[in-house]
């Protein structure tokens, strides 16, 4: 199974309910963050969260080679973000997003992301 079927799939697993209890979650984790910088890092996070809606609606063939060292290094990332002990409970569809965002963004369109948000574990690929 190629890499676009694979975060296809898995887009389907995630409902505006999600997308919306994402953004509640988000602005009170960022209530802490200044006024002044607050609400644009807010809607910067959530604009690249719903490129997830992106991902459902293309309909596109990618016959894109994918860098085999950049892909593994991404997945190295993503992994060690996911075993972060730092971790709040609740954040797995926050997490799914990400990464399915990352990777269609990093490996399909060629749009570098900087989703995964818990340092060191910031993907740029």
């Amino acid at each position: 199974m190629d890499l676009f079927k694979i975060l296809k799939e898995e887009s389907k697993n995630v409902s505006i309910n999600t997308i919306m209890g994402m953004s509640t979650f988000l602005r009170d984790d960022f209530r802490h963050i200044q006024d002044k910088y607050k609400d644009h890092y807010t809607e910067s996070i959530l604009s690249q969260l719903l490129r997830i809606n992106e991902i459902k609606r293309d309909n596109n063939v990618y016959h894109t080679k994918i860098d085999k060292n950049k892909f593994n290094k991404a997945i190295s990332n993503i992994t060690k973000f996911l075993n972060y002990d730092n971790l709040y409970k609740g954040e797995d569809k926050f997490n799914l997003i990400s990464i399915l965002v990352t990777l269609y963004s990093s490996f399909l369109i060629k749009k570098n992301q900087f989703i995964l948000l818990e340092p060191p574990f910031l993907v740029k690929i």
